[in-house]
């Protein structure tokens, strides 16, 4: 055995954890939908999605994605092509996606929840000729025939995977469902009859490091930037997380939160289930505050998650329910608190469940996949160890170059994987930069942003993040840190800090507290925090103002939104 260095990318510690076959992957030269196609046509019969009722099995789902394929190529898509698709967590969304990739297209995964001018600009970008869109943002998309390249629009509902009866039921009771669709655009019945007039072969020649998806951020400041997927950047996911896999048995479920438009909802609640063989629960819209209901009520073997949706869990009227439904219970997208991931694991355990929660951590720009805490490194307050394939070390910026952190060293987290983004799309490539940084070996490392270190087992700690530290007297105050102190008060659900303005200082800070009992004593609660971080942190890193509120506002990926905050 060689000797140890205490350098992270050279010891890789976290490879004791992994046994030979899973450190064994070969990722395969092929499509997205080949990929998922070759792990799950043995599962013909059993079920691939259900959707409000409606179980789709896997011989329908490939049926569907065929269909969606011809008639992409027979309105004209080529292999190349930009296809946008503005569409929340239905059928049609996941059909769209492995069709598009089949025949060689990029699929440009739209957020329905932007605004009009946002949507039309990313189409333009995209020079999309072809669009997709969920029927009720009609009002968003007026005259996009007039001012992009669009050619074909397909609306597309909610309801149109509905179970038969229901369809029915609900279009006799609204009949307004479609009169506000323009006469240019067609419906997706109208879309897929174009089907029948393509009877050559849909599936193009591949390249596995050409575009393949465009995902766009989720990022709470700025416009959200693209990020491109290539074929072989998410097969890695697949083939690093079926072997790593998430506690998953033969038959179970897992349930859909994250939205298609995030590499968050289109690898881990999607694809890697699909390739799993798992049946994916889809949901086209609910809060994050619904989940232990919709656990309750469509039993998933498997959730991927927010920190800020296991608040949900802690009410009173789920105090004698039981979840043993859960055999994972997955946490990504934002960091979670340690107080909040042992609340979770106390009430998973007083509710019939043999699991802790798991943390997986990433970011867009290396598919939402770098580290998962596996179950035999799910330690509290670490996010677990890098996936096989994956070398996660923390550097240093230094005059000479970067300068690799040592074991317990804190500095910047940076990935190097077959993860990492091909590139950012469209005007966003000069802040390629940014993130893709060339170190003096040649070897291109994805600065995260997050400081954090490499524990002695190899296990990931992120402490804070570098875009939220700010300056005061002089000193760098990382808010985390002094988050973490307060959300250690048991009567502390959530916990955000934010600076303020202040002339004496340039910044002042401000703490934003959310009671895990709306009728505690703030007072109290907020004597009991300052005598006790009075102890444990600097004069400049402790709160100038104190603020309870009943929640915090959050970003469409269930993230606190510290822009919001600030803006306040």
């Amino acid at each position: 055995m060689s000797e140890l260095t205490g350098y992270p990318s050279i010891d890789k510690p976290w490879l004791k954890y992994y046994s030979e076959e899973e450190l064994n992957i070969e990722i395969p030269s092929c499509s997205i939908y080949e990929n998922m196609y070759r792990h799950a046509n043995g599962n013909s019969k059993e079920i691939a999605i259900e959707y409000m009722g409606r179980k789709i099995t896997y011989k329908e789902l490939f049926f569907n994605i065929d269909k969606v394929a011809r008639a992409l190529k027979a309105v004209g898509v080529c292999k190349g092509d930009v296809v946008s698709v503005c569409l929340p967590n239905i059928p049609e969304a996941l059909y769209l996606f492995y069709a598009i990739n089949r025949i060689g297209a990029v699929a440009n995964m739209l957020d329905v929840r932007c605004g009009g001018p946002t949507l039309k600009k990313a189409i333009v970008d995209a020079e999309s000729k072809v669009l997709f869109y969920l029927d009720s943002i009609v009002d968003k998309l007026v005259d996009i025939k007039k001012n992009t390249l669009v050619e074909i629009v397909v609306a597309v509902s909610p309801i149109d995977s509905f179970p038969r009866l229901a369809q029915f039921i609900i279009r006799r009771k609204r009949k307004e469902l479609r009169q506000n669709i323009p006469k240019e655009v067609i419906s997706w019945t109208r879309f897929i009859e174009k089907s029948h007039g393509y009877s050559e072969n849909v599936d193009a020649e591949v390249d596995e490091n050409v575009p393949a998806v465009i995902a766009y951020t989720g990022g709470t400041t700025g416009e959200p930037k693209g990020v491109i997927g290539t074929n072989k950047n998410v097969n890695a996911v697949a083939e690093m997380e079926f072997r790593v896999g998430f506690n998953q048995r033969e038959h179970d479920s897992i349930l859909c939160m994250a939205p298609p438009w995030t590499y968050y909802g289109l690898c881990n609640s999607v694809h890697v289930p699909l390739c799993m063989g798992l049946k994916v629960i889809l949901l086209p819209k609910f809060e994050a505050d619904e989940l232990a209901d919709l656990v309750l009520k469509l039993q998933p073997n498997h959730v991927v998650t927010v920190p800020s949706a296991l608040n949900a869990f802690f009410q009173s009227k789920y105090d004698k329910s039981d979840f043993s439904c859960l055999h994972s219970l997955i946490v990504g997208a934002d960091k979670l608190d340690e107080s909040l991931e042992k609340d979770m694991n106390d009430f998973l355990y007083n509710h019939s469940c043999e699991i802790k929660v798991s943390k997986g951590y990433g970011m867009t720009e290396v598919m939402a996949a770098a580290a998962y805490s596996r179950l035999n490194a799910n330690e509290i307050g670490s996010v677990g160890i890098p996936y096989p394939l994956n070398t996660i070390t923390a550097f240093r910026e230094t005059d000479e170059g970067f300068e690799e952190c040592k074991i317990g060293e804190q500095g910047e987290i940076a990935i190097l994987g077959p993860t990492v983004m091909k590139s950012y799309f469209g005007k966003f490539k000069q802040e390629n930069t940014e993130i893709l940084k060339v170190h003096d070996d040649g070897t291109t490392w994805a600065h995260t942003g997050d400081i954090g270190y490499i524990g002695e087992d190899g296990r990931v700690y992120i402490v804070g993040r570098l875009k939220r530290m700010f300056v005061r007297n002089g000193f760098k105050v990382f808010p985390a840190t002094i988050e973490h102190r307060i959300l250690e008060n048991e009567d502390v659900q959530m916990a955000a800090v934010v600076p303020i303005k202040e002339i004496a200082h340039g910044y002042g800070i401000k703490a934003y507290i959310v009671r895990k009992n709306p009728n505690a004593d703030s007072e109290k609660i907020k004597k009991e925090i300052i005598n006790k971080i009075s102890e444990e942190l600097y004069e400049y890193e402790l709160p100038d103002v104190y603020e309870f509120v009943d929640e915090l506002p959050l970003t469409g990926m269930g993230k606190v939104d510290y822009r919001a905050l600030e803006e306040l």
